[in-house]
């Protein structure tokens, strides 16, 4: 990082933090995360992607910072809500979005209902992790997420992530094996 975003991050954490402050979305995540948090994560994630910031002043560094923001506290909000999602209310939603590709050969009818089932099995099994297991599943191996990006959004170290994979994909191959 050069010695000039040093001054940007400074003014714009100060900045952050009133809009976060007064920011409903970030209100409504008070139960688990509150404004300060926000703010800590959107600055790991600025400083960890601060190389493609492509602007020369101090404005144009905090409007990206800002950009930085939203999407961070987007990813919050969805990560929140997805904790207190049911599996099973879920099942069609995984199969046509994050599970397309294990439907990807239909070439017969028959072909389309083993994938189908697949499908269906992946998402029960998925039902019976823990919620940051079936989160890190679904982040490493739908979103296609780096264990640095996994480990951010969900607040985590890198090697914790790496055990929480390890754990969530030999949980998965039992619940599969089942």
């Amino acid at each position: 990082m050069q010695m000039s975003y040093e001054k940007f991050f400074a003014s714009g954490r100060q900045k952050l933090h009133s809009r976060a402050s007064n920011d409903p979305l970030v209100s409504s995540l008070a139960p688990k995360y509150d404004c300060s948090d926000v703010v800590q994560v959107t600055l790991m994630s600025a400083q960890k992607g601060v190389e493609s910031f492509q602007g020369a002043t101090e404005s144009e560094f905090h409007a990206w910072l800002f950009g930085v923001y939203e999407n961070t506290k987007k990813t919050l909000a969805r990560r929140l809500s997805a904790q207190k999602r049911d599996y099973r209310r879920e099942t069609d939603a995984h199969c046509d979005d994050g599970f397309a590709h294990i439907r990807s050969s239909r070439r017969s009818p028959l072909s389309s209902i083993i994938s189908r089932e697949n499908c269906d099995l992946v998402s029960e099994a998925l039902g019976n992790l823990t919620t940051d297991q079936a989160e890190v599943v679904r982040l490493r191996f739908v979103d296609r997420q780096s264990l640095n990006e996994i480990a951010i959004s969900m607040g985590k170290s890198q090697k914790a992530v790496s055990g929480l994979i390890y754990r969530a994909t030999k949980a998965l191959c039992v619940e599969l094996s089942k």
